[in-house]
This record gives structure tokens, sequence and C-alpha cells, in this order.
């Protein structure tokens, strides 16, 4: 084998971008963008939607854990304690 064969595989670069991805040919100095599919926007769609959910969860815990603070508060001035 000829020790000066050079893999092509390696001068592909890929470079990445919100809506799409970026492949530079090193080799060549040339690069080409490609759009994301379907299912790269259905992934961004799905992490978006569990990253809300998350954080909507945490706000409504913390309202709830408030809102018991401030009822018990008010039932020990009411009892005097």
């Amino acid at each position: 084998m000829n020790p000066i064969v050079l893999n092509y595989a390696q001068c592909i670069k890929t470079e990445a971008h919100w809506g799409y991805d970026k492949f530079h040919n090193i080799c060549a100095g040339t690069w080409h963008s490609v759009n994301w599919g379907s299912f790269d926007w259905t992934m961004a769609a799905v992490g978006i939607s569990i990253f809300a959910s998350l954080a909507a969860f945490g706000i409504v815990v913390i309202t709830g854990m408030v809102a018991e603070m401030r009822t018990q508060e008010q039932l020990m001035k009411r009892f005097d304690f």
C-alpha cells in the first residue's frame, strides 16, 4: 500500500449551525451548506418542549412552596405562635 494515499474522509469537516449544517472540504478549499430536514426540526422541537415542561414544572413547584409558606405564616399569626 502506498503511504502517500490520502484518506478523503479526513478532508470533510462538519460545522453545525441552527437550521443548517456546513460541510467543509479542507483539501479542496470548498464548502456546502445543507438545510435541516424534518427529523432535525422534530428533534429540536422535542428538545425545546422537554426543556419548557421542566421549567414549567419547576415554576409550579416553587409557586406551591411559596403559597404553602404564606398559608403557614398566616395560621401562625392567627393562633399567636
